[in-house]
């Protein structure tokens, strides 16, 4: 593979994936956007793995696309009960 494409993953990793896990530990209005930032990352996660034969990390970044696709949904699409109200 391409080691210009190899170093562009990396630096999308350190960029999408840093930003993501400080976002989602913000507790503020900002945190909804750490799971989709997340999820932007990924492909670099699966494309750094596959060119450098890491298995494991190629696995687990299946888990972390579950977790990050599940935290857009929590985040973005599930309704929430307002407090005080039935």
């Amino acid at each position: 593979m391409n080691p210009i494409v190899l170093q562009i993953a990396e630096v999308m990793i350190f960029v999408l994936g840093s930003s993501a896990v400080f976002l989602l530990n913000t507790n503020s209005r900002w945190s909804k956007y750490g799971a989709i930032v997340g999820l932007l990352s990924e492909p670099f996660w699966f494309l750094s793995a596959w060119a450098s034969e890491s298995w494991g990390i190629f696995a687990v970044s299946f888990i972390y696309t579950l977790s990050y696709i599940m935290g857009v949904y929590n985040f973005w699409f599930r309704k929430t009960k307002k407090k005080g109200k039935k």
